[in-house]
């Protein structure tokens, strides 16, 4: 371990990864090759007139977010004899049914996604944070979700 870091500086680290340019990585709307994540990154940050390096630094804490605490999901097993779905699980079968409602020119808003997830059994506290992840994910898929 080294010495603590002055929070007042500036953090600078560089970061280097290799991926084999035709292999599949999975993503939350398919899989993607190594060539097009990249291409993909550079697509998005041209849109939104930012670095490379402040998407993926966006993507990795995107990343931490839904997987800091560990994965909760319930083993598919149990899913596929009738047993309980995972958080994940509903909050993805959610988001599908938004999308395919947006296709269809419905609009999409968040109160609505608060009437689905507690549809779906979601309550107590998890109740605000599932609808922040998935008013998160439609936005990156590109849902125009009305507040």
């Amino acid at each position: 371990m080294g010495r603590p870091r002055d929070k007042n500086r500036e953090l600078s680290v560089n970061l280097s990864f290799s991926f084999r340019h035709q292999q599949l990585y999975p993503g939350l709307s398919g899989q993607y090759s190594g060539t097009q994540i990249i291409d993909e990154i550079d697509r998005i940050a041209n849109r939104e007139k930012c670095s490379r390096s402040k998407i993926i630094v966006c993507g990795l804490a995107e990343y931490i977010d839904r997987h800091g605490l560990g994965n909760s999901q319930t083993l598919l097993s149990s899913y596929d004899e009738g047993g309980l779905k995972s958080d994940g699980q509903i909050e993805q079968e959610i988001i599908q049914y938004f999308i395919k409602r947006q296709e269809n020119h419905y609009e999409v808003n968040a109160r609505e996604i608060g009437e689905q997830v507690r549809l779906n059994g979601v309550k107590g506290d998890q109740t605000s944070s599932t609808i922040d992840r998935i008013v998160k994910q439609l936005l990156a898929k590109e849902v125009r979700v009305i507040q």
